[in-house]
């Protein structure tokens, strides 16, 4: 993930980026690299991330959330199915989440996270409930 995080390093203008690194090896660190890109690309308004069956954990998910404030977003979609995430790190990303005021399009799944419970349910509700477009699956 390094690789790819020097890589782009040069590239200032990404408005749309999509990674599926579904059933691989990302771990953490590898959302620490995906945070870096982010902090590099803040001109980026539709972001899709899809980590379903890594290694992450909400410590992982917190890397790529401190960035978020920092892009344009409009649309924003995560996948994190079948991992360590847990309310501690949903809750974070929803609240970070509801707070940008340009995000009209929003898909969060989540499911087969034993660690996501009612209280990320509740907050989920919570977001729903401003008026932006939401798909959720727990």
């Amino acid at each position: 993930m390094m690789k790819v995080a020097n890589l782009l390093s040069n590239i200032t203008n990404i408005f749309y980026l999509s990674l599926g690194l579904y059933r691989t090896n990302l771990n953490d660190d590898g959302c620490a690299a995906i945070a870096q890109i982010l902090h590099m690309s803040t001109s980026i308004t539709n972001l899709f991330l899809g980590m379903d069956s890594t290694k992450i954990s909400s410590n992982g998910l917190s890397h790529i959330v401190s960035q978020l404030p920092y892009l344009e977003l409009k649309e924003f979609s995560i996948s994190c199915e079948n991992t360590g995430v847990t309310d501690e790190g949903v809750i974070p990303l929803v609240n970070t989440i509801s707070a940008l005021p340009n995000l009209s399009k929003i898909g969060l799944w989540f499911s087969g996270c034993t660690g996501v419970t009612d209280r990320s349910r509740k907050k989920f509700a919570e977001m729903k409930s401003r008026g932006t477009y939401v798909e959720v699956k727990y």
